[in-house]
């Protein structure tokens, strides 16, 4: 039997261990891991503002297309949002959660996943913000809460 028949057997067993993972990431990905980590190490926090394009460009050292692709995959992810005009440029705001519930309400509306499933990840995923939230929270987050609930209580008594 020739190699090339032998490359063709349906059931012939491969080694696992012959692929490894490759690593070579597009300038674009750099880029953008590069700004993730430092908004995940909160030296970039919600409201910076990024350098422009250019600023960014040479900071990196690559073209602004570069750039650009960058951080439209950081917008698209939610890490970022790039204000049009004046004043504008990329911004770092937190918009995942947003874009994660997006994605499963397109999901669902491709009728990729049921109401059930829906559901059921809409859940979960409020329960770790509600756990992260109580975890985190300081005396004075749980007295404006009470502030705003007490608000909220008088506003409908009024009606």
């Amino acid at each position: 039997m020739s190699d090339k028949n032998t490359l063709l057997r349906p059931h012939v067993s491969v080694n696992k261990a012959l692929f490894t993972p490759v690593e070579n990431k597009r300038t674009f990905e750099q880029v953008s891991s590069k700004i993730k980590t430092l908004i995940f190490e909160g030296v970039l926090k919600p409201g910076d503002r990024l350098p422009s394009e250019g600023g960014l460009a040479k900071q990196f050292t690559v073209g602004r297309q570069t750039v650009r692709e960058a951080l439209r995959i950081l917008e698209l992810s939610g890490f970022i949002r790039v204000q049009k005009g004046f004043g504008g440029g990329p911004i770092i705001k937190d918009t995942i959660l947003a874009n994660v519930t997006n994605l499963l309400l397109d999901a669902f509306r491709m009728e990729k996943i049921s109401v059930d499933e829906f559901t059921a990840a809409r859940l979960m995923v409020e329960k770790g913000i509600l756990n992260y939230a109580v975890d985190n929270a300081e005396d004075q987050d749980v007295k404006d809460l009470q502030e705003n609930l007490a608000k909220a209580k008088s506003l409908i008594a009024r009606k």
